[in-house]
């Protein structure tokens, strides 16, 4: 178990190492080098809607780690799967967007920032 708690820790820094260096790479300022991992989560420098969808899903997800801790087995259990199963579907949407990005002819999505 340790093993793969590890491993997910290692992605989830790779992940925003990865993202923050695409971010500094046009913005290399010493301020955006130490937020880079909150642009990349959408907290400032974004769309209206992207910010309000940031902090709405950080705060939902804050709210829903105090309410399942309350819960007794095996409802705890029953939520904790899903919440693996959504963590894997996630990482292989991760991992299929860094293959078009890095290997596709175009790659067109939008960053959401407001001079996009």
């Amino acid at each position: 178990m340790i093993g793969i708690l590890g491993a997910a820790w290692g992605i989830l820094g790779l992940s925003l190492i990865f993202g923050s260096a695409l971010y500094l790479k046009n913005n290399p300022t010493v301020t955006r080098v130490l937020f880079a991992p909150f642009f990349c989560m959408g907290y400032f420098h974004a769309t209206r809607k992207r910010k309000i969808v940031a902090y709405s899903l950080t705060l939902a997800i804050v709210l829903l780690i105090v309410m399942v801790r309350q819960l007794d087995q095996p409802w705890r259990g029953i939520v904790d799967a899903g919440v693996l199963l959504g963590l894997g579907w996630g990482l292989m949407s991760v991992w299929g967007f860094t293959v078009v990005a890095f290997f596709g002819k175009e790659f067109s999505l939008s960053p959401e920032t407001p001079d996009a």
